[in-house]
C-alpha cells in the first residue's frame, strides 16, 4: 500500500474517531462549483460549509405547529410592521416608488450566500401583489431601492432572480397577506 493511501487510511480513521461519516452526494456540477466556490471564500471546508447551511435552514412548516399558529404568526407579523412604520417618520422614497413597509433583516456581507426565508419570500409576494404591473426587472430595482432585497452582491436582483424567487414562494403557497393580500383585484 503507498504512502498516500495510508495517510487516507489513517485520516478517515481519524475522522471517524472524532464522530464524523462519510457521505456521498450528487449534484448538478454548477451547484457543486458554485459551493467549492463559496467555501474557498470563506475558507472553509466543504463539509463545513454544507454542516453551517444545514444548521441554518429553517423548514418552511413544522409538524408539530397547527396551520393557524403559523397564519397568527403572520398576522401579527403584519401588524407589527405596520405600527412600528406608523410610529416611524416617513422614509424618503424614490419619486417612482413607495417605500416599502416591511422589516427587513441587513444583507450577509459580500460572498456569503444567504438561502432565502420563507418570511423574505413573504415580503417579496406581499411587495408583488402591490405592484404587479412592474416588469421583473424594476421589480427588482423597487426592492433594492427599498432595502428588501438584493443579490449578494449588493445589487438589485434580475428580472429572472425575481421571477425565480416568486415561482419558489408559489411552490410554497406562500401568498399576499394583510394590506397586500387586500390590494390584489379580485377575479
Amino acid at each position: 500500500m503507498s504512502d498516500a493511501s495510508q495517510r487516507t487510511l489513517a485520516w478517515r480513521e481519524q475522522m471517524r474517531q472524532k464522530g464524523y461519516q462519510p457521505l456521498t452526494i450528487w449534484l448538478p456540477s454548477s451547484v457543486k462549483h458554485d459551493m467549492e466556490d463559496l467555501a474557498y471564500q470563506r475558507h472553509q471546508d466543504l463539509s463545513a460549509l454544507l454542516v453551517e447551511a444545514f444548521q441554518a435552514w429553517v423548514p418552511v412548516a413544522t409538524v408539530d405547529e397547527p396551520a393557524g399558529t403559523r397564519i397568527l404568526k403572520k398576522v401579527v407579523a403584519e401588524e407589527v410592521a405596520r405600527a412600528l412604520r406608523s410610529a416611524l417618520p416617513p422614509a424618503q422614497a424614490p419619486s417612482s416608488t413607495v417605500a416599502s413597509a416591511a422589516p427587513v433583516e441587513a444583507p450577509p456581507p459580500y460572498g456569503i450566500r444567504h438561502s432565502i426565508t420563507p418570511a423574505l419570500l413573504q415580503i417579496l409576494v406581499n411587495e408583488r401583489a402591490r405592484y404587479p404591473d412592474l416588469t421583473y426587472e424594476k421589480f427588482g430595482v423597487h426592492l433594492w431601492e427599498n432595502g428588501l432585497y438584493q443579490t449578494k452582491k449588493g445589487t438589485p436582483a434580475t428580472g429572472g432572480q425575481c421571477k425565480q424567487q416568486l415561482d419558489k414562494a408559489a411552490r410554497l403557497g406562500i401568498v399576499p397577506t394583510g394590506e397586500a393580500a387586500a390590494s390584489m383585484p379580485s377575479t
